[in-house]
């Protein structure tokens, strides 16, 4: 069955298994939303998107309004993302690039330094590697940026 991309639904998060390279960062997403009961319908109402194949969420991306014209991105794989996934993914992410660029001059996202893989593939979506960094329990992050405005 093919790939299908939704509007992003809370009830997408329900069952969802993220990859093991992003499962700490996803129990801080379920900390966040335990402490915030309205993150869930804040996230609905952004733009952000879900991927599913036979009725199983894969993916779910998605970007929140930032200061200065941009936007923060998040993101999950699950665990049984595979090569055909990414590629959707990919080719889904290129398109709403040029509807984000409408709304946003930047986006931004967050990467783990001990992901290589992360690295390479935000790479080839068209982001660099700035120097703001951050760390959460010993990982540390930097954050990668695109510019939307066609420069």
């Amino acid at each position: 069955m093919a790939i299908k991309a939704f509007k992003f639904k809370p009830k997408h998060l329900e069952g969802f298994e993220p990859q093991e390279m992003q499962e700490q960062e996803w129990w801080h997403f379920q900390k966040l939303r335990e402490d915030n009961p309205g993150l869930d319908e804040y996230l609905g109402d952004t733009y952000a998107v879900t991927l599913q194949e036979n009725d199983r969420t894969n993916v779910i991306y998605g970007w929140i309004p930032a200061k200065e014209g941009g936007a923060n991105g998040w993101l999950f794989f699950s665990k049984f993302v595979g090569a055909k996934e990414m590629v959707r993914t990919t080719i889904q992410m290129n398109k709403d690039f040029d509807m984000w660029s409408m709304l946003y001059d930047w986006i931004q996202t967050p990467i783990r330094d001990d992901y290589p893989e992360a690295a390479r593939w935000i790479k080839l979506l068209g982001f660099y590697k700035t120097d703001d960094k951050f760390s959460i329990e010993d990982i540390e992050y930097t954050y990668w940026k695109r510019g939307l405005d066609g420069i």
